[in-house]
């Protein structure tokens, strides 16, 4: 073998080489770019699970504590025992803060309610312990306010709205 051969051989065979490695590299290449697609993807799932899961629990009522828990039901059965006309009449309260009715004058009532079945009603409310009525003497007779107890404001409001 003579030197021109040599060259030609290694010239040769570095070209075969190469391309040879061309080729190899053209086949993984895509395989291998798929991985690391692949692997990206399911990186990016995790992080949108656990930020999903972090959105639903943000967004999800919080529990009621036990003496918030002790009003609702409270309020609830009141509520039941005295259907629709002590909803409107609770609603109404809830709506005004305080009634006073007195000898010569009462708030106005509900829409479709007489004064006597409002005040029936307030004072059935007032047995049920959710209505609080406050007398006072005054000359010439008492003046009678009524309010919604302290600490069923919230439990109320989820009840009638």
């Amino acid at each position: 073998m003579n030197a021109g051969d040599v060259l030609v051989n290694s010239v040769a065979g570095v070209a075969a080489g190469f391309v040879g490695s061309m080729i190899i590299s053209l086949i993984r290449t895509p395989k291998l770019l798929d991985n690391d697609r692949e692997m990206e993807l399911t990186r990016a799932r995790s992080i949108i699970e656990t930020q999903t899961a972090r959105i639903a629990a943000l967004e999800a009522k919080p529990a009621r504590t036990d003496a918030e828990q002790h009003h609702y039901d409270f309020a609830r059965t009141a509520v039941e025992k005295h259907g629709d006309a002590g909803v409107a009449v609770l609603r109404h309260l809830r709506l005004h803060r305080r009634l006073l009715f007195s000898f010569t004058k009462a708030p106005p009532s509900p829409p479709g309610m007489t004064t006597e079945t409002h005040r029936e009603i307030l004072n059935s409310l007032v047995k049920s312990n959710v209505v609080q009525m406050v007398p006072q003497t005054l000359p010439g007779g008492y003046e009678y306010t009524y309010l919604l107890t302290p600490g069923l404001e919230n439990a109320m409001d989820e009840l009638l709205y």
